[in-house]
């Protein structure tokens, strides 16, 4: 099944390293793309509501 643009996917989060002030790298495993790597953007911040839970990561 092929899968369009912007549609959600399960992943599990293999690593995650700070980058910048404010956000992390995130290599998570699919079972549709492999391994991936993200940028989450912002959730370092400690004002940021998403920073214990950041579940909704978007890959483009």
């Amino acid at each position: 099944m092929t899968r369009r643009p912007g549609e959600p996917t399960r992943a599990y989060v293999l690593h995650t390293r700070a980058w910048r002030n404010t956000s992390l790298i995130v290599e998570a495993l699919t079972g549709e793309a492999g391994r991936i790597g993200l940028v989450a953007r912002g959730v370092r911040r400690r004002a940021t509501p998403s920073r214990a839970t950041s579940e909704a990561l978007r890959s483009s």
